[in-house]
C-alpha cells in the first residue's frame, strides 16, 4: 500500500521496480440521500459532487497515475459488467448543477469519512468539493470503528469507500445496493472515482509475483514468486 511519494520512490531506486495490480473500486456513498431534508437528496447536487472531482489528477497524486478512473462501482472486467466512463471534471457545471439545487452559495455537506487508512484522498476531494461550494470536514476514523458506523449505517454526510469484492458483477453489488445488502440504504447512488491500481515494490531478487493472473488479488501465494537466476 504504497502512496504516491513512497511509490515514487520505488520508482527512482536502482535495482527496483513498480507494479500495481488493480483491486477494489473507490466511490462516494451519500447516506442522506434518502432524507428529504437534505441537500443530498438532490440529484443535482450528487452529480455536482461527482463532476468536481478531478480523477485523473488523484489517480496521478495517490498512484501515480496507475489507478483507472472509472463510473461503475463494478470492474469493467468482471462478468456481466457494463463498462461505464468516468464522468468528466466539470466544477463550472458542478456549480450550476448546485444553482439549479437551489445553493447558489453552496451548502454546509457535513462529514467527509475516509476509508482508512486513505485520509489524504479524502483531502483531496473535500477541498475540490469546497472549490465549487460544498463545504465538508474531514473526519478520520479508526478501520474498526469505520466499518462497523458504516455497517450499521450511522455514517452521515459523504463516505468514501472502497470495496475489493471478488466474483461477477452481481457480487459486487450485492452488498451496496440491494435492499438487505450489508452497506446498502434501501438504494444506493454513488460517485464512482477509480478502480484502485496498488503500487507495489518488486526488489531486484525477484523475477515474477504474478500480480495479475488472479483479478482482485494483491499478489499471487508466495510458493508461486519466481527468483532471478544468480
Amino acid at each position: 500500500m504504497l502512496s504516491g511519494p513512497t511509490a515514487e520512490d520505488i520508482r527512482r531506486t536502482p535495482g527496483l521496480r513498480l507494479v500495481a495490480p488493480l483491486l477494489g473500486i473507490f466511490w462516494l456513498d451519500f447516506p442522506e440521500q434518502w432524507d428529504p431534508m437534505s441537500p443530498w437528496h438532490d440529484r443535482r447536487v450528487r452529480l455536482a459532487a461527482s463532476l468536481a472531482i478531478d480523477r485523473q489528477s488523484l489517480n496521478q497524486a495517490e498512484t501515480l497515475g496507475l489507478s483507472r478512473p472509472t463510473g461503475s462501482i463494478v470492474p469493467r472486467d468482471f462478468d456481466f459488467a457494463v463498462p461505464i466512463d468516468a464522468p468528466p471534471y466539470d466544477p463550472t457545471r458542478a456549480r450550476q448543477l448546485l444553482a439549479e439545487a437551489g445553493y447558489p452559495n453552496g451548502f454546509d455537506g457535513g462529514e467527509l469519512m475516509p476509508f482508512p487508512p486513505y485520509n489524504s484522498m479524502g483531502e483531496a476531494i473535500a477541498g475540490w468539493l469546497q472549490a465549487v461550494g460544498i463545504r465538508m470536514r474531514l473526519r478520520a476514523m479508526e478501520r474498526g470503528a469505520f466499518m462497523t458506523a458504516w455497517r450499521e449505517k450511522k455514517l452521515h454526510g459523504v463516505v468514501l469507500t472502497i470495496s475489493g469484492v471478488s466474483g461477477n458483477a452481481g457480487t459486487r453489488l450485492e452488498s451496496f445496493v440491494t435492499k438487505n445488502g450489508a452497506f446498502a440504504q434501501e438504494q444506493v447512488t454513488q460517485a464512482p472515482v477509480y478502480h484502485l491500481g496498488f503500487p507495489t515494490g518488486i526488489g531486484p531478487r525477484v523475477e515474477d509475483i504474478l500480480a495479475t493472473p488472479i483479478p482482485g488479488f494483491y499478489l499471487s501465494p508466495y510458493e508461486d514468486l519466481k527468483l532471478k537466476k544468480p
